[in-house]
């Protein structure tokens, strides 16, 4: 036990007394274009840092083709202490179905940035992850050409909707490793019981009983039927083999938002109570779900287990406060956060302020006008491992800056044994 129930209550309260007073102090974010200046800067920070970056010197020349985030083109990687060709790159990204991707080509007059990023990422031997999963996927996300390349590229690809309704958005998840096997279960939002902790039914079961009938209808008129529509989502997993014999089970991970629809009926104060006091909320149920069908799968393959994705759970640092969900140290209780110390925001990215400036309901994002003060920069992409497999020195985890989405994608690199 890292923590008992009431410190963590006593911890979140403080937190959430924190996390309060930043709405009321959040900075306005805007987009700076780069200037060549800063870009050369950037060029020879990390060729400067070649010895550390988690792809060796001689990739470095492909930097200077991909597209950073304008306010953030300085990217920090971790220390790579053993050859490249003997780790394997998983990389996350929350794509946002194309939204943000399609803005800034029109509004710059470019390819889109996702596209350029991804393409360039996969096609090179160097740079390309072993494992990619792309979180809300649509049909129009990526252009065909990028597509293609992923087909490829890749020997596995798969799309996953997130529920039998909400079928235009979907986990790509695609791999060069040899699948071994797959496990599919419905993502509930309803408290765990006895008889439907492992139910398999994709649909909402007619039948189920009154206490879990009540909690939906409950939750479902909050979130509204855009929300509910989605808030069911799937439990994936895949046993894949690596190159040397051994095997890993990976989860890519998208839960469910409902602080948008939280923020619209009870208010701000509100939405900081149910993030980091409250644990009666469906997110939390869900997160529950993740925590036990993760660790049978663990128990039941007998390998690590890499838990990665948008958990829609901050963990960040607010004015030098160091702030978690409760969702998250939930999570944090039973798996390795392979991130660890590392704070650094991975939404709102500064681009997608263009898209974003359009959605005053959301609670993430920072609006141009000072007196609407909303969510700061967060961390809510992240990567657990349950299980053994990375050896201390060579855990290996990297947030690129790259744009594209209003997400920034995450890398966790391990080492084989």
């Amino acid at each position: 036990m890292k923590s008992s129930s009431g410190n963590l209550r006593k911890t979140h309260l403080a937190h959430a007394l924190l996390f309060i007073s930043t709405l009321v102090i959040s900075p306005v974010m805007s987009i700076a274009s780069v200037s060549a200046e800063e870009f050369n800067q950037t060029a020879t920070e990390w060729k400067t840092d070649a010895g550390n970056s988690i792809f060796s010197a001689s990739t470095l020349n492909q930097i200077w083709n991909f597209i950073f985030d304008q306010s953030y083109l300085k990217s920090q990687a971790p220390d790579g202490s053993k050859p490249e060709q003997s780790r394997i790159r998983t990389l996350w990204w929350n794509v946002q179905k194309g939204e943000t991707n399609r803005i800034l080509a029109k509004v710059y007059g470019t390819k889109p940035p996702l596209d350029v990023n991804l393409q360039k990422l996969i096609a090179n031997e160097a740079t390309r992850p072993e494992i990619l999963a792309l979180g809300e996927y649509t049909d129009n996300s990526l252009s065909p050409e990028t597509l293609q390349l992923i087909h490829q590229v890749y020997s596995f690809v798969e799309i996953t909707h997130y529920n039998s309704e909400a079928t235009m958005i979907s986990i790509l998840f695609a791999t060069r490793l040899k699948v071994v096997h797959t496990t599919q279960l419905p993502l509930d939002y309803v408290p765990i019981t006895e008889s439907n902790v492992f139910s398999t039914n994709p649909n909402v079961d007619p039948n189920e009983s009154s206490a879990d009938s009540a909690y939906r209808a409950r939750w479902n008129q909050i979130l509204g039927p855009e929300e509910t529509l989605f808030s069911r989502r799937q439990f994936q997993a895949y046993l894949l083999e690596l190159p040397n014999g051994s095997q890993i089970t990976v989860v890519p991970v998208h839960l469910m938002e409902p602080w948008v629809a939280i923020k619209r009926l009870f208010g701000k104060l509100k939405t900081a109570y149910q993030i980091f006091i409250d644990n009666d909320n469906p997110l939390i149920e869900q997160v529950k779900r993740l925590i036990l069908y993760a660790t049978v799968e663990q128990r039941k393959n007998q390998t690590p287990l890499l838990m990665l994705g948008d958990f829609n759970l901050p963990k960040g640092s607010l004015r030098s406060a160091y702030v978690n969900s409760i969702g998250y140290d939930l999570i944090e209780h039973f798996f390795t956060d392979l991130f660890q110390d590392d704070l650094t925001a991975t939404f709102p990215t500064p681009s997608s302020q263009l898209f974003h400036e359009q959605e005053s309901d959301s609670p993430w994002v920072t609006q141009p006008t000072t007196d609407d003060h909303q969510m700061p920069p967060l961390k809510l992409d992240h990567a657990f491992l349950l299980g053994g497999l990375f050896h201390s020195y060579a855990r290996q985890t990297y947030s690129p800056r790259l744009m594209g989405s209003d997400h920034f994608p995450i890398w966790v690199q391990f080492q084989l044994r």
